[in-house]
């Protein structure tokens, strides 16, 4: 027996809904297509951008890291040159301490005293001369002691020297202001 389609229309109809679900569904593939395609581009330039901003950031850090070098560096060497400074001022004092003193040694002397030498050990003046009075050389002394540049002042040597003069000599503590620090001796 042949088969005789008597309504057209129904197959006609079935063949119209066939072709619109295929259609849907391969347009809903090649939807899903295109979007994971985009979503795949779209992590892909994230990844490539944070691959940049990271690479952005290590080389960012390095910079710190030598600035940071860079500073302390010169903060090492402001400390220094303030610590030379320093040096500097407290040697221009100490001299200037010195050159004070020994512009009023000459009057601090009574006329009957002379010095044959002055120098300097480890914290002390020696001052060695020759007197004619023994009260002279006690009011040289007394005056030495008035001076701010001296911790104490003793007699470490007296004695005769020719008919009527006294040889002598006075160990005088320097004060910290005469005193030269190690550190101004290293530079």
């Amino acid at each position: 027996m042949t088969g005789v389609n008597l309504l057209p229309w129904r197959e006609k109809i079935l063949r119209r809904r066939k072709g619109f679900w295929l259609s849907g569904i391969t347009l809903m593939l090649l939807t899903v297509t295109v979007i994971s395609a985009g979503i795949r581009q779209y992590l892909q330039g994230c990844r490539i951008r944070s691959d940049l901003w990271g690479s952005q950031q290590e080389a960012v850090i390095q910079q710190t890291v030598q600035l940071l070098a860079q500073q302390q560096q010169l903060n090492q060497r402001l400390l220094e040159s303030q610590r030379q400074n320093s040096n500097r001022r407290r040697q221009q004092k100490t001299f200037m301490h010195w050159r004070t003193f020994l512009s009023q040694l000459p009057v601090l002397m009574p006329d009957s005293v002379w010095l044959h030498s002055l120098s300097q050990q480890q914290g002390s003046l020696l001052l060695r001369g020759q007197t004619d009075t023994l009260a002279s050389l006690f009011i040289f002394s007394r005056c030495l002691r008035a001076l701010p540049f001296f911790t104490r002042i003793d007699i470490q040597e007296l004695g005769p020297a020719s008919a009527g003069e006294y040889r002598f000599s006075l160990k005088a503590g320097l004060a910290e202001v005469m005193q030269f620090s190690e550190e101004n001796n290293d530079e």
